[in-house]
């Protein structure tokens, strides 16, 4: 993957890509924190505000998604583009 170092000089990352069915009886996020235990970085996209979403409802998810991904190893926290159901995410 290709990343700005902000100098305007791109540097890769080196790491291998997993993918993982989930299962249907456990929430996204225990699946991803079960996965991800002994990684060295986690992505985890986030959804995009919704047009007519408050801020405090928006704040609300993102402070979630930190509480819940605290002991998570070292994880980047992109905004996602397109739908994403935030209680899908902990259901």
């Amino acid at each position: 993957m290709a990343a700005s170092n902000g100098a305007g000089e791109r540097s890769r990352i080196e790491g291998e890509i997993e993918v993982y069915v989930r299962r249907p009886e456990l929430a996204p996020l225990e699946e991803i924190a079960r996965y991800s235990a002994d990684a060295e970085m986690v992505f985890l996209g986030l959804r995009a505000p919704e047009m007519d979403e408050t801020p405090e409802t928006c704040s609300a998810y993102c402070h979630e998604i930190l509480r819940y991904t605290a002991k998570f190893p070292l994880t980047e926290r992109p905004l996602a583009w397109g739908k994403l159901s935030f209680k899908a995410t902990f259901n």
